[in-house]
């Protein structure tokens, strides 16, 4: 059992995708693709609450997690809410390859524990097309600042640093949203176009 499985067995879930935020990013994502998205893709989807949600606004989802036990929730949640338009697998974001062109890739409070972040945004641009869109929310930390552990540091990456990597393997980024916490706490939401 990896440590994902123990943490899902035990109860552990996180933090919803707030239904709010997604009618704004749909929104703005339709407005600056000139077309409505029809897939999408949730790399660590973990128990399914960002795939539901998606698939109620009608996207035909896929969602990839590590964990066996978060894949059979989602499937389950899927079954009770009686959607039909997913694929939910379990999979390794580290040594997966590329499924398909998704108009939407998402990954949610996952980036902090890729190891190699680089070959993990290649896979993401590999996912993409030229009117995609990847949404990665991700808690971030900034220089010359101290944390204390309500701010979650073991969670999240520098901003500079992603920024910047971010920066160099796609065309276009802005940030669309910080959901700040705690004293020093930011969760960044970056939307980037191939």
């Amino acid at each position: 059992m990896n440590k994902w499985d123990k943490i899902y067995s035990e109860g552990g879930n996180f933090k919803p995708l707030n239904e709010i935020f997604l009618d704004r990013l749909l929104s703005d994502i339709e407005k600056l693709s000139d077309q409505k998205p029809k897939t999408a893709i949730d790399l660590g989807c973990g128990t399914g609450d960002a795939l539901i949600k998606l698939a109620r606004h009608g996207l035909t989802v896929t969602g990839i997690d590590s964990s066996e036990v978060a894949i059979n929730q989602a499937k389950e949640l899927f079954k009770e809410q009686n959607h039909e338009t997913a694929s939910i697998a379990v999979g390794n974001l580290e040594t997966m390859t590329a499924t398909g062109i998704f108009d939407i890739v998402l990954c949610k409070l996952v980036y902090a524990f890729v190891e190699n972040k680089e070959k993990f945004l290649n896979l993401v641009k590999e996912s993409m097309g030229e009117k995609s869109f990847f949404i990665l929310i991700t808690p971030v930390l900034y220089k010359n600042m101290d944390y204390s552990p309500a701010d979650k540091p073991g969670i999240a990456v520098l901003f500079d640093e992603t920024n910047d990597l971010l920066n160099k393997l796609f065309s276009k980024i802005s940030i669309f949203n910080h959901d700040y916490f705690a004293d020093k706490g930011d969760v960044v939401t970056f939307l980037l176009q191939k």
